[in-house]
């Protein structure tokens, strides 16, 4: 008798293996575009907190004597996160009963992402 060599896959094998490749995959690509929204969003948010930090910064350096405008937001103004448009905005306190009456600077930051809003918030002390 001779022996009969297989070659190649029978027509059962490759419905078996096209029938777990459909079950699978569908979750593969999901899992992926789950991890690829959640990367760009973190982007955007480490380059808004950077933004912040930077007019912080800013603010600190201009001094107290030029943040006239006590506990009020000043007007809305546009910038770039990521070639989106945002907007950011600051204010300037005054903390009473502290020595010297220190002083604290917040600064927003907010854009759009999809359809969802987003803001960060990020408050600096001023001597």
């Amino acid at each position: 008798m001779s022996k009969r060599r297989s070659r190649g896959f029978s027509l059962l094998e490759v419905l078996v293996a096209m029938g777990i490749l459909a079950v699978v995959l569908p979750g593969l690509v999901a899992m992926f575009m789950g991890s690829k929204n959640t990367q760009v969003g973190s982007f955007a948010s480490e380059q808004a907190t950077q933004f912040a930090e930077g007019k912080i910064d800013s603010l600190r350096w201009l001094g107290r004597s030029m943040l006239t405008p006590v506990g009020t937001w000043c007007a809305n103004q546009g910038t770039t996160l990521n070639g989106k448009s945002a907007n950011w905005r600051w204010k300037f306190d005054t903390v009473a009963g502290v020595a010297r009456r220190a002083g604290i600077v917040t600064v927003e930051v907010s854009w759009t992402q999809g359809k969802t809003a987003h803001s960060i918030v990020l408050q600096g002390g001023l001597p």
